[in-house]
């Protein structure tokens, strides 16, 4: 589990989303915390394990610099974005569309396994 600011706490609330339990921070400030404390180590590892320095990287530069706020939305407006979804790096062999795939099936087995709650 997180540890979370006090300014989270009061702001993050459990929800259900297709059978599944999931914390959501509701108050920008809270998603803008966490975005910046826990995504950013995160994508910083992930930048060092592809060479590159995190200092440098453009998306984390101004990453401090956006507003995050949650919204909900009606899911026929969703629309999957086709350089994400197609994205390959043939040097590391990595195909992301595989990669997510992946990552549901681990996610839809730990919360069959565990019940467990997942955290932002």
């Amino acid at each position: 589990m997180f540890l979370r600011r006090r300014t989270e706490l009061s702001n993050t609330l459990l929800r259900r989303l297709y059978e599944i339990t999931c914390w959501v921070i509701e108050h920008s400030m809270g998603i803008f915390d966490y975005i910046n404390e826990e995504i950013r180590k995160e994508w910083e590892t992930d930048a060092g394990q592809e060479h590159c320095e995190p200092m440098n990287d453009p998306w984390l530069k101004i990453l401090s610099k956006r507003k995050w706020s949650l919204q909900d939305i009606d899911m026929k407006r969703m629309k999957l974005n086709s350089d994400i979804m197609n994205y390959v790096d043939p040097q590391r062999e990595y195909v992301f569309s595989k990669r997510f795939v992946e990552r549901i099936r681990e996610l839809q087995e730990s919360i069959r396994l565990d019940c467990s709650v997942i955290c932002p």
